[in-house]
């Protein structure tokens, strides 16, 4: 995939500007103002995406795990290291997982072309921070192979950030446009906290938080995830759930097929986990809005979130019903909080304590969502 040239960090960051500022502005403008009573919000200051051109011509960024296989296409990677005038080095590995059926609209690889096959692509770089950020871009370049992909940037210091993404065929996904999976939660996102209830409402206001974002506007979105990790109140409440919490999640989309989610699970060394659901409602978004920018087709989830998990390596993913599998969530670990570390006591929740739970929390989620 470096065969086409990439893009150094030095000379694309006038022209791409300061893009994970903006899109971090844009996540936070979407789940609003974290509640200074509870512990401090995690934000994974990471996101992968890829330049598209709005209407004035000019390249923007767009966060996306999905990148067409069309020569020339720009991907890459942000990562907020802090202000620094030293140069930051880190080592970057690009690994093709998991090849797709069929070969990409080059065919196979001709001769003398580097794109990635078997053998992963290691590089050695080190850029000075540009307000605060360090990326890395390249172009996707003739017969690169068509497929999952990972992004494993190891910094100096020990910090390792990982990304995942979907080289895919132009003519893909039933005349789909790939490159669509935008999401206002996706790489980079907070994992938020919550001391209050969680509610249809409250989730409502981040769906037309993203509807109205420019990164929407630029690119809409084939389908859109976003999670919320509810953790038990205290010591004594993470004792009484046998060390679980609670994760909602909710998605858009625009192809009915593709809900329910079949599984959320965390993908790690040791192999795949799922995560057991406790409840689940599909709905049709009225909105005309939110519709047209995210798609009308609208599934809310409850999982049973073993708390240990978050400080495991690995990735939370989503497998939807068609069409698409191996949507990040987060990646993990996630950085350290005031909750336990220890993993569960027993393998689900009591329910009289998960019931309790769930009544402070979620009062009366669960419903029909006809009214939007």
């Amino acid at each position: 995939m470096r065969a086409s040239g990439f893009v150094p960090w030095s000379t694309s960051v006038a022209a791409l500007g300061s893009v994970l500022l903006l899109w971090v502005r844009i996540a936070q403008a979407a789940e609003g103002p974290s509640d200074p009573g509870t512990p401090a919000a995690v934000t994974r200051n990471a996101v992968f995406g890829i330049m598209v051109n709005d209407a004035a011509g000019e390249q923007q960024f767009v966060p996306t795990d999905s990148v067409p296989n069309v020569e020339g296409q720009l991907c890459g990677w942000f990562i907020y290291v802090g202000d620094s005038s030293q140069p930051v080095k880190f080592t970057e590995t690009i690994t093709l997982t998991q090849p797709a059926s069929s070969p990409g609209p080059s065919g196979s690889p001709p001769s003398g072309v580097s794109a990635l096959a078997a053998q992963p692509e290691v590089v050695q770089r080190e850029y000075v921070p540009h307000d605060g950020e360090i990326g890395d871009f390249w172009a996707v370049a003739r017969g690169d192979i068509t497929g999952h992909y990972t992004v494993v940037v190891k910094l100096e210091g020990g910090r390792e950030e990982r990304f995942s993404y979907e080289l895919v065929a132009p003519d893909s996904r039933e005349g789909r446009t790939p490159g669509r999976d935008a999401g206002v939660i996706h790489m980079g996102q907070r994992l938020e906290s919550n001391s209050g209830s969680t509610t249809a409402e409250a989730m409502q206001k981040r769906i037309e938080a993203a509807a109205h974002s420019p990164v929407t506007q630029l690119a809409p979105s084939l389908r859109v995830a976003w999670f919320d990790l509810t953790p038990p109140a205290d010591a004594e409440e993470y004792q009484a759930l046998a060390g679980f919490g609670v994760l909602l999640v909710t998605a858009i989309t625009r192809d009915g097929s593709e809900l329910p989610i079949q599984r959320v699970y965390l993908q790690s060394d040791q192999g795949a986990q799922d995560l057991r659901m406790l409840s689940s409602v599909g709905s049709t978004i009225k909105d005309s809005e939110i519709a047209k920018a995210l798609g009308q087709h609208r599934y809310d989830a409850i999982y049973l979130f073993p708390m240990n998990l978050r400080h495991e390596s690995g990735q939370l993913l989503v497998d939807f019903a068609m069409h698409r599998s191996n949507f990040v969530l987060v990646n993990l670990p996630l950085e350290p909080d005031a909750y336990p570390d220890s993993p569960p006591t027993a393998a689900v929740a009591p329910d009289d304590a998960l019931d309790r739970l769930l009544r402070r929390e979620f009062p009366g989620f669960v419903k029909s969502k006809e009214s939007q």
